[in-house]
């Protein structure tokens, strides 16, 4: 809550872009709903509810601006599939792909957090959360260097450090999405009241509780008003109860979904105290865990299913939202232009981390030795062997010698697009707004 990423979020589009009405989402108030779902599901499961809030406040910060649509840009870039916004052919590395916000979140807690340190089961959290990758793990190779992080060691092999309380987050996710995508939707006509009701009436037909039928009633009363008339305050009635509805069907129906999950794990395993559970835990396999935390077999999984496909015709596909991701992928395109044509405008510590950072990662022993064999031909009497230790202006003047060097800038090319994916993705909406302004 204290890293400046997380506070970067207030200014981030979820779906609609906050600054076009004040009460749409962004990407912090989903965070902070996030949080309140996934902490309600794991106090009725009786997990750690600090690690369930820890998880659910950082899933979201590795993040781009403008949505998913600067989520796709950016990976696009990172495997040198967008040519519309580059003269010059692409070339990336294979062990270099990949932008995905979930496994960014992890690279910008780990490195980016201002000395604030975060455990592994934390961290498993936040890159469990969604997809690990787009169609298979070649497609995010670069991120396989925070495998580390997100595990934990038995002195000689690496396990996943998965939680039960990482896979209540990644639902509390699904609930929180659907239920402000709906909402937001109404809110800005998108999407009927009329229309909201059927898609969501599967939902009372699984769940024998009073309190959801009621609710899902009185939406049913509050679309019959605002038929008859556009009253304002019905329609904000109709939104709150909307909230209601989905979030308390959701949350019950999935209560009892993870709690005939976890018997049957303790009747499997034979759990019976905490030791039992250790000694389980260490020889179970990762996918022992997610398989059955998807709740496939359940009616719950297919009618999420289809209220997600239908939301995304309905939303996704909308003329605003459309409008909204065409503006932010030529934004980041911009910048990610400008910045990989002139390097010297990104900030000094973005600078400072291309040269001391990345360079060494990205590059073999070989080519490291040839970078410095040229730097040290160039610089003369002023190179120092210490990387580290080289002040801003230093590292500038590397940038720019290395920038007039065309085998030296093909050769750095993928440690210069990481830092500028690092950079673009840290931005605000409005403030990557602006910074096209600027640079053009």
């Amino acid at each position: 809550m204290y890293c400046s990423a997380f506070r970067r979020l207030s200014s981030k589009t979820q779906v609609f872009n906050s600054q076009k009405a004040d009460n749409l989402r962004t990407r912090l108030t989903h965070t902070l709903e996030v949080a309140q779902v996934a902490r309600t599901i794991s106090c009725q499961l009786g997990l750690d509810e600090e690690l369930t809030e820890a998880i659910a406040l950082g899933h979201d910060v590795g993040h781009t601006p403008f949505g998913h649509v600067g989520e796709r840009t950016l990976n696009e870039f990172s495997r040198g599939l967008d040519k519309r916004q580059i003269a010059d052919k692409i070339s990336v590395d294979k062990l270099h792909y990949g932008f995905k916000h979930n496994l960014q979140g992890v690279r910008v807690l780990t490195e980016y957090s201002e000395n604030v340190k975060f455990s592994n089961f934390m961290l498993f959290g936040v890159r469990e959360h969604s997809k690990l990758w787009w169609k298979s793990a070649d497609d995010v190779a670069y991120y396989q260097m925070y495998e580390p992080y997100c595990s934990y060691s038995d002195g000689n092999n690496l396990f996943p450090a998965w939680s039960f309380e990482a896979f209540v987050v990644k639902w509390a996710d699904e609930i929180a999405q659907r239920h402000h995508d709906i909402e937001d939707a109404f809110l800005q006509k998108i999407i009927p009241p009329e229309d909201i009701v059927a898609k969501v009436a599967p939902l009372v037909k699984i769940i024998d509780d009073e309190n959801i039928t009621r609710k899902y009633d009185r939406l049913k009363t509050e679309t019959e008003k605002l038929a008859r008339k556009d009253f304002t305050d019905v329609q904000y009635a109709f939104a709150h109860t909307l909230s209601s509805f989905l979030v308390d069907a959701y949350v019950t129906v999935l209560i009892k979904e993870f709690s005939r999950v976890f018997r049957h794990f303790s009747n499997t395993h034979k759990i019976v105290d905490s030791e039992s559970f250790d000694k389980s835990y260490l020889g179970l396999d990762i996918e022992e865990i997610r398989t059955p935390m998807k709740f496939s077999d359940a009616r719950i999984y297919k009618i999420d299913q289809q209220l997600g496909e239908s939301l995304k015709h309905s939303i996704l596909d909308s003329y605003e939202v459309q409008r909204m991701d065409g503006k932010g992928a030529y934004i980041i395109r911009k910048l990610f232009r400008a910045y990989l044509s002139n390097p010297q405008q990104l900030p000094n510590e973005y600078v400072n981390r291309f040269i001391k950072i990345e360079l060494g990662r990205t590059l073999d022993d070989d080519k490291f030795e040839q970078l410095k064999s040229i730097l040290r031909r160039e610089l003369k009497d002023s190179y120092t062997e210490n990387i580290n230790v080289w002040k801003d202006y230093e590292c500038r003047e590397v940038l720019r010698i290395i920038s007039k060097n065309d085998e030296l800038s093909r050769m750095t090319y993928d440690a210069l697009i990481r830092v500028i994916f690092d950079y673009i993705a840290g931005m605000t909406d409005s403030y990557a707004a602006s910074q096209r302004i600027d640079l053009y």
